[in-house]
């Protein structure tokens, strides 16, 4: 205990029995925050020596501890604060460092007999213990809590949620044969953040992993068995290391901190927080597992769906193009047994039999043109045309067909020539397969109506039946393969004339459908 020798009188008689006894620091001041007594105590927690505390000015007291004070400049305009309000009474925590400690501080005034206050009583109580217990449990509250649909997110967060509160470098590390892999990394890890993998005999994780216990390195120059490896080379001295579990209790890696702060002392309710977090840590890593698992599991049974798709579609493609060619060849058989059949009993009537196989050779080009049009569009050269020309080649060509069918095909040539630069051929495809579509959907016959416009430099074909209507459920895939509205159709012919259209930058569409007939649009860009 050490006492002013002008202040001994009342020193003795306020604090003979604490400064010499209490575990606590004690400073005792007078209002101007000069110093007065000062035990012991007080100068183990702030390292300085007690004695020299009662012979020193109020600056010099000020630069002994400041040091040690983690954030001085709020801690001096507190000490400010206090000595301006005589009668002030605070009771708050302080935090050293170098080594790292917790203080809690009080501080009241001092009464004289005649009850004013001359002297200010501080101290200090070394709760370190209890606040790491307070914080840890916060932070392992914290951890708990943490979630994502990705566990490597978690570990992340874990692993840079304690390294952030150490102030040390985290590491999550599996093991592989004879090296540690690096699953996440946190804290001041510059020095190792570019790692993936590591020998595992040059790290602290062999001695945890082989002891399936944790570790405590608290100084690895100390200790051959430690001071050639990896990490005190590099200047991490300090290290703490629990082992990470699969759920079969097998060790697969494990969680650890280091540092070069040697002088802190490790203490075991850290050694306990990190086997905690281990545990949230092995859960997770478990969950890892399960679902890259399950990913494996779906890649191969998507891969099997899309082989039996593959195969579902390539037999569809075989029926389709079976049914086709039964379909080819039944019109090909009716049309030559009719040109036969005319040739042998038309041999007396030469100009009629001339007219008749003429027509019928009109249905082999109807036919060549709409398989033509089912095939994917070669490469084009589109040349400027006139789409009056190619749309009356087309109403001429069908028209003997549609008379067949009971069917009137009306077209009424624009005023003016209308040029469009176009694929002539592909472009008569496309037409040939809409005034098709408009013929079949008149089984007791009618009329058919084709028109051509200039509307804002699009030239629009528009082709309008007295049909049936197309059933709502098949509007929206109409243009895809495969949709039809018949029984004995293949869905081929309004998917070809969109790919059509797009090859010319044009577009086909249902401009209109009810019970009494529909409308379809055939658009080019005009030139």
């Amino acid at each position: 205990m050490a006492l002013r020798a002008d202040f001994v009188p009342l020193a003795e008689r306020l604090l003979s029995s604490i400064l010499a006894s209490s575990d606590a620091g004690v400073l005792l001041t007078d209002l101007d925050h000069v110093a007065l007594a000062c035990n012991r105590r007080m100068g183990e927690i702030f390292g300085i020596e007690h004695e020299k505390v009662v012979r020193s000015g109020v600056l010099e007291v000020r630069r002994m501890v400041q040091h040690r004070i983690l954030d001085h400049q709020e801690w001096a305009t507190n000490l400010e604060e206090v000595y301006r309000d005589p009668l002030r009474v605070q009771e708050d925590e302080l935090q050293l460092n170098f080594p790292e400690q917790y203080v809690r501080r009080y501080t009241a005034p001092v009464f004289g007999e005649d009850g004013g206050p001359i002297a200010r009583l501080w101290t200090f109580q070394d709760v370190s213990g209890i606040v790491r217990r307070r914080r840890l449990t916060e932070l392992l509250e914290n951890i708990a809590l943490m979630h994502d649909q990705d566990p490597s997110t978690v570990c992340q967060r874990v692993v840079e949620t304690v390294g952030e509160h150490f102030r040390s470098v985290c590491s999550l590390l599996l093991q592989e044969d004879d090296v540690m892999r690096f699953i996440a990394i946190g804290g001041p890890a510059d020095s190792v953040r570019d790692l993936e993998t590591v020998p595992i005999h040059s790290t602290y994780c062999q001695f945890c992993t082989e002891r399936n216990a944790p570790f405590v390195v608290q100084d690895g120059r100390a200790s051959a068995e430690t001071r050639d490896l990896l990490p005190v080379q590099v200047g991490l001295t300090r290290y703490v290391g629990v082992p990470i579990h699969d759920p079969l209790g097998r060790v697969i890696g494990s969680f650890c901190v280091l540092d070069d702060r040697s002088e802190e002392l490790i203490h075991d309710q850290v050694v306990a927080f990190m086997g905690a977090v281990a545990m949230k840590l092995s859960a997770e890593l478990d969950r890892m597992q399960q679902l890259n698992l399950l990913k494996r599991d779906l890649d191969v049974t998507s891969r099997s769906l899309e082989h039996a798709q593959q195969k579902l579609v390539e037999s569809e493609k075989l029926a389709i193009t079976g049914s086709l060619a039964a379909t080819v060849a039944h019109d090909i058989r009716n049309i030559l047994a009719a040109v036969s059949l005319v040739i042998e009993t038309g041999s007396d009537r030469p100009i009629e039999t001339l007219h008749t196989v003429k027509e019928q050779l009109d249905r082999f080009v109807l036919l060549a043109n709409k398989l033509l049009s089912y095939a994917r569009p070669r490469e084009t050269s589109h040349v400027p045309a006139d789409l009056t020309d190619l749309v009356q080649r087309t109403v001429t060509l069908l028209s003997a067909f549609a008379h067949q069918h009971g069917v009137e095909i009306r077209f009424a040539a624009p005023p003016e020539a209308i040029q469009v630069r176009c694929e002539p051929g592909q472009v008569e495809l496309a037409l040939v397969n809409l005034v098709l579509n408009a013929i079949q959907a008149m089984p007791y016959g009618g009329a058919i109506t084709v028109s051509l416009a200039l509307e804002n430099r699009q030239a629009k074909i528009s082709i309008r039946d007295q049909g049936r209507g197309v059933p709502e459920q098949v509007r929206a895939d109409l243009f895809k393969p495969f949709t039809s509205t018949r029984p004995d159709g293949f869905g081929l012919g309004l998917y070809s004339c969109r790919r059509i259209a797009e090859d010319h930058a044009g577009s086909v569409s249902l401009l209109h459908t009810s019970a009494h007939g529909s409308t379809f649009v055939l658009g080019f860009p005009a030139l």
